[in-house]
């Protein structure tokens, strides 16, 4: 006897049909947004109609915008105030503290003196580092630019280390003493 109405009741269970289910729900919607004159939301519909006709069911937003998408109401996106228009933003979350915690590696780029800024004289440069793969035991690059004359000097560094780049660094000021007034590095996340 179990299994007859087991059998019995599960001939009942079966996903409705949701136009059918919400049929006063989106009646009520295609009237409102046929009518050209109303600028309200879906989402402020939804919240309208569940507080005035509270007996009947109603889909959440994201449902509603599902069915309008799939093309099963008789409203389109175009037919919407502000779906075709509108961008949701995304949510920046703050982790606590960072400003707090941040590095301070030197003197900011924007505070070199006037001189080295103007590019007028010579012997002041740009460094940078230049990365592949971002793994410490990778090689990587490390760019120097004179600022005046644009000359470069590439540097191949077998890791960068914070210790391997400013020995091959000083390699290259010890080989070229002549050359170098200042070297400015922009404190990037390298």
């Amino acid at each position: 006897t179990a299994q007859i109405y087991y059998e019995k009741r599960r001939k009942n269970c079966y996903q409705r049909n949701p136009l059918k289910h919400y049929a006063v729900f989106l009646r009520m919607l295609s009237r409102r947004f046929k009518a050209k004159f109303d600028a309200t939301s879906i989402d402020e519909f939804v919240g309208e109609f569940k507080r005035t006709m509270p007996g009947y069911p109603c889909p959440s937003t994201p449902t509603v915008y599902r069915y309008i998408d799939q093309g099963l109401l008789d409203i389109s996106n175009i037919d919407l105030p502000m779906r075709h228009k509108r961008r949701r933003s995304k949510r920046h979350h703050s982790h606590g503290g960072h400003a707090l915690h941040k590095k301070h590696l030197g003197n900011s780029i924007e505070q070199r003196p006037k001189e080295i800024e103007d590019r007028k004289t010579p012997l002041h440069w740009e460094g940078d580092l230049v990365k592949g793969v971002r793994r410490k035991n990778q090689p990587a690059l490390m760019t120097l630019t004179e600022r005046t004359t644009r000359f470069e000097v590439v540097i191949k560094i077998p890791d960068y280390r914070a210790s391997t780049c400013q020995r091959l660094l000083q390699n290259e000021i010890d080989r070229h003493p002549a050359w170098f007034k200042s070297i400015t590095f922009d404190n990037g996340s390298e």
